[in-house]
């Protein structure tokens, strides 16, 4: 087990490892925070009917002959 730990330090401490994985990071840290800047931005945007989200999804699935699926509103966040 402590080869295991050696090796996995020495990794870490490899630029090339970096140089490897930092760009991935980066790019997922900026894709979330994308994500997480619009989903504030057009929670807050209505429909032009003043239909909820659950309303949408009721006459989407009953326009496809869905009937039977059961759409339960939520609060949103």
């Amino acid at each position: 087990m402590g080869t295991t730990y050696s090796r996995d330090r020495e990794m870490l401490g490899d630029p090339i490892f970096w140089l490897f994985v930092l760009p991935g990071l980066l790019l997922g840290a900026y894709a979330q925070s994308r994500i997480k800047i619009n989903i504030a931005k057009y929670s807050q945007v209505g429909t032009q009917d003043g239909i909820t989200g659950a309303q949408v999804a009721r006459r989407l699935l009953d326009s496809q002959g869905l009937r039977n699926v059961a759409v339960s509103p939520l609060q949103g966040c």
